[in-house]
């Protein structure tokens, strides 16, 4: 008898968005039918939201950036159909794949000291208004040398080139502001505490997706290591952090979303319970478990079947238990106090007012 492969299997991955009003974002029968009709140029070339891909070696390859975007930007076409002149609000957890930001993007975590070396292209920005010289305010500036530099410019063999942090400190004319700082002395790239900061930041990431993964469970956080010291002139790089023009960069998905026109929001780390999509993912999983037969081609034809099958009113239950945690944190109640909450006001959108009074008969028993 042959030994059984080593692994999980193959793999299903799904995306999709949900909408209180209607579950899942897709056009019924008769907006299909309206869509066809359309002359092509107007016509939707998608109906549905939902992506699902086979990923791995050889097969669809995996789920990224690019495609997550590619989703975003088929979906609010469908959005927009189903609800014409709405404004929509999409949520997303707080993954490193929905927070990563442009290729371009402004980030002094990016970029070297000095011109030149192994750091990004960012593109050009503007001189904030709130820089402390009225002259240099709105001024333009470019984060990469040009290309036509002349000669005899000092940064002449740097020409396509990203400027660094020094140079770009210097054309706002914020150095010696930095050096006076530091008494006399120029500030480092990256002061030692900053930098601890930064690395305890990457351990804890690191922690808490191998808790998300199943590969442990994540050391106690302490908030006070993430927070930065209180000076912001201790370096170049935590100076240029908080400069209103980096400070003001969004990840990409919520640039694409509101050139559209709609709302993009973020939710809390480590809070599942307050994105109605899990509850979703964990219902068709747990009918998927019970349906399986342990083959691909089982479940394959089963995703989609059990997606599909998950009525609007459950749906719209998911919604209505995450704003009943939203209310309850609202009201100030801790974790264990809104689990209590949310299960005695199941039927409402909001836990009630007398909940505070209901809580301290709880825990304090005559």
């Amino acid at each position: 008898m042959p030994l059984r492969k080593k692994g999980d299997g193959r793999a299903i991955h799904v995306s999709d968005f949900i909408v209180e009003q209607t579950g899942r974002l897709v056009l019924n029968e008769e907006q299909r039918n309206f869509n066809d009709n359309l002359p092509v140029n107007e016509r939707l070339p998608t109906t549905d939201a939902r992506e699902i891909i086979y990923p791995g070696k050889n097969y669809d390859g995996w789920w990224n950036m690019e495609s997550l975007i590619a989703q975003i930007k088929k979906t609010i076409p469908i959005f927009e159909r189903m609800y014409p002149n709405a404004v929509g609000e999409f949520f997303f957890d707080q993954s490193s794949a929905h927070g990563a930001y442009s290729p371009d993007e402004l980030n002094s975590k990016e970029m070297n000291s000095s011109p030149g070396g192994k750091q990004r292209k960012m593109h050009p920005t503007t001189i904030p208004m709130d820089h402390p010289n009225p002259l240099l305010r709105g001024v333009p500036q470019l984060m990469v040398f040009p290309d036509d530099l002349p000669s005899d410019h000092p940064h002449y063999e740097h020409r396509g080139k990203p400027k660094g942090m020094k140079v770009v400190l210097e054309e706002r004319g914020l150095m010696d502001h930095l050096i006076k700082a530091n008494n006399g002395k120029l500030p480092p790239a990256e002061c030692r505490f900053c930098k601890a900061s930064r690395q305890k930041q990457e351990q804890l990431l690191r922690e808490a997706q191998a808790a998300a993964d199943g590969r442990g469970e994540p050391e106690g956080t302490n908030e006070d290591i993430l927070q930065p010291g209180e000076s912001i002139t201790c370096c170049m790089r935590r100076f240029l952090t908080e400069q209103s023009d980096f400070k003001a960069e969004k990840p990409l998905i919520q640039l694409v979303i509101e050139a559209a026109g709609h709302k993009c929001f973020f939710l809390p780390k480590f809070h599942c319970e307050l994105n109605p999509i899990e509850m979703y993912w964990g219902w068709t999983k747990f009918r998927l478990r019970a349906a399986a037969d342990g083959t691909f081609p089982t479940a394959k034809r089963l995703v989609p079947e059990i997606l599909d099958s998950c009525p609007t009113r459950t749906i719209r239950a998911f919604f209505r238990k995450t704003w009943r945690y939203m209310d309850a944190y609202q009201k100030g109640l801790n974790a264990k106090q809104a689990e209590y909450a949310v299960k005695k006001y199941r039927s409402h959108r909001a836990i009630g007012r007398n909940i505070m009074m209901t809580l301290e008969i709880m825990n304090n028993p005559a």
